[in-house]
Parts: C-alpha cells; structure tokens; sequence
C-alpha cells in the first residue's frame, strides 16, 4: 500500500492516502482527514505485546500524528470496551463510546482481540457509527494447529473445566464453524461489511516478530520488542492442575501469589507420578491439516481472502506446518490418585472458603 502523505483534493471530495495498506478514497462533502487502523486479534497472536508496545510508544506516535487510542477510562492497554458493549447487546453505551472515539482526528489506532468475536450485525451496527473517512481492519492470521493447544490453556486460565479431548472433539466436530480451525467464521463479517481491500491479514507464523512487523509495516517505525513473553503457555501438569480445580484457577489470574504454595505442591506431585509411570498419564492426539475437511477449509480461507493476504508465499497453502501431535496429562490421574486428589479438594476447600464458589462463564461452557 502507498505510504503516509498528505491529503489531495480531487473531484470536489478528498483523497485520503493512509498509513501504509490503508489505500485511497474519496470522501464526499468532507474536509476531515480521519483514518482508523483497527486492529481486531485474534487471541493468541501477540495482541497483548502489540497493545503494550502501542501503550508504551504513545509519545513517540502523538509525535507522527498518530493516537493510540486506549480509552483509559477503561482499566487496561486496549479497547475491550467497545468490542464487550457489543457483543453483551449494550448498543447506546457502545454509540456513546464511538462518538469518543471518533473525535481522534488524523490517524487513530484501536486494538483489542475481542473484536474478532463480534457477530455480522455487531459489526454493522459498528461501521455504521464510526466516522472516520478510512478504515483498515488488521487481522493476523496464525495456524490452527498452533493455536489449538494455547487456546485451551487459555481458556483453561480463565474456568473452563474440560480435559483437552473434550476440547479438540468438539472443535472437530463442527470444525467449519469453529472459530479455532476455521478463521473465516471470524473474516467474512468484517470482509461483508468493509470489503476485502479494507482488511489486511497477516499470516502471524510468517513473522518473527509480531511488535516490530506491526510498528514496521504501518507506522514505518524501527520498533525493538524488549517485553518478556506475554500469556507464555503452561507445563501440561501445571494446566491439569488448573482444570482440575473447575472454575476456581480463576483466582490465580488476579492473585497469583495467593495459595500458590498448595498449587505448585500438587503440579509437583503431578510431575512425579507422570515421570514414575512414564506413558501411562502424558497422552497424544495427532492432528493434520492435509485431513479433508482442514484442507478443504484451508483452500476456502485462501480463496475468499486472497486480496487480502499481505505476506503469504505460497498459492496454494496458508500453513507451511502441516500436523501436530499433542500431548495433556489424562484425568485419570486423579482417580488413581487419592493423596494427590486430596490435596486438590483440600485447595478447593481454602479457595472457596476465602472467595466463596466460583461464578460459571457461560463463554466458556460453549467454546
């Protein structure tokens, strides 16, 4: 895409030449040079570090004009604000939270992964709102099989409660409408509404690293990621551990000091017991993109996205890595086990009784 410019008047409108990819187009009855570059995840693509980066350099693109927008009356380096007024329905909060943001003015940068959670008529409702002359839409695009395994840690983190076959099976059971192993599910409602040569797609396994690409590619900026590893994935004991304790690891993200001794006793004993019987606990499940229904879904996201795609090399695979075989610790462990369950219902019992039982997300029962 071209680089930064200036405005140029043609044919009575303007046209806007954006930050790099973001194109031209004239814009009628306006003299506003306002862009968006709306950055929307997904999870588990360095969205975390971009945000942080973003936060951290807001001084030095206020300088180039540019604003990171982190609506600061929200707690957190991000907008999740906009995206969770949506998708939870709060339609007059999030027009009342645009109109904020649409006083940016010049070249405004938005980020949160939660937008790539948003439903065609939320995505609609967000375009019709937002004022800015030019929008690019930033997706980054990883492969499933890489993000299979940090998705459910993730959730796991969070309260979900079950095993990783749980999990796998009933992504696989559906896998064209899976939000994991099919990311045009994600796509196709921004691709509906802002059209394919608004939306740029970066194929995040591509990358070395995400924050100087991002910094490079749109703000021509030489950006050195010094940040030390955001959301870094679990050892499998350490996510058994979690998901055995059904819904109350929640504790541990907003108080990781808090009982962490009961908790680091029992990913202990996990890892003895899964070291002494070698096999019996640690099991695999082999999963390929070259099965049917991934690669049919595989050709799809290529087609439909082509224009869109900015740093692929190849024209016939998204994906260079083609298969994975995952490893997680089977529950039976806990059956065979009555020391180490104990021990996992004795912290059930100080958690509960410190905090009371925990709430269910119904997010994570559906995922």
């Amino acid at each position: 895409g071209p680089d930064a410019d200036e405005s140029r008047l043609r044919g009575g409108g303007i046209v806007l030449s954006g930050v790099r990819g973001m194109g031209e187009r004239t814009v009628k009855r306006s003299t506003k040079k306002s862009k968006l570059l709306l950055h929307i995840g997904p999870h588990k693509t360095g969205t975390s570090a971009i945000q942080m980066a973003l936060q951290s350099s807001s001084e030095e693109l206020t300088k180039k004009n540019i604003i990171f927008d982190s609506l600061e009356s929200y707690e957190g380096h991000n907008s999740h604000q906009i995206a969770d007024m949506l998708s939870t329905g709060r339609k007059s909060d999030a027009k009342k939270t645009l109109e904020k943001l649409n006083e940016c003015g010049q070249l405004c940068v938005v980020s949160s992964e939660n937008f790539s959670r948003l439903t065609l008529d939320d995505v609609k409702f967000l375009r019709e709102n937002l004022k800015f002359s030019d929008v690019r839409v930033v997706y980054f695009l990883r492969n499933p099989l890489a993000r299979i395994k940090s998705d459910w840690q993730e959730f796991v983190k969070h309260g979900y409660r079950f095993t990783f076959l749980e999990f796998i099976a009933g992504r696989l059971s559906r896998p064209v409408n899976d939000r994991i192993l099919n990311d045009e599910v994600r796509i196709a409602p921004w691709r509906e509404v802002f059209g394919p040569n608004k939306i740029d797609i970066h194929l995040y396994d591509n990358i070395d690293d995400v924050v100087s690409y991002f910094f490079a590619y749109y703000f021509k900026i030489k950006k050195e990621n010094n940040q030390d590893r955001i959301n870094a994935s679990l050892d499998l004991e350490a996510v058994e551990a979690l998901r055995a304790l059904m819904g109350l690891q929640k504790v541990f993200l907003g108080k990781p000091n808090v009982f962490a001794d009961d908790l680091k006793g029992i990913v202990k004993r996990l890892e003895l017991i899964t070291e002494a019987h070698e096999n019996k606990y640690r099991r695999s499940f082999p999963l390929s993109l070259d099965s049917f229904l991934l690669r049919s879904i595989e050709k799809t996201l290529l087609q439909r996205n082509s224009v869109s795609i900015i740093n692929g090399d190849n024209p016939d695979f998204l994906f260079t890595k083609r298969s994975e075989n995952y490893q997680f610790i089977s529950p039976d462990i806990w059956l065979e086990h009555p020391d180490l369950t104990n021990s996992l219902f004795a912290l059930r019992a100080k958690i509960i009784e410190e905090y009371g039982h925990p709430q269910v997300d119904h997010r994570l029962i559906q995922v």
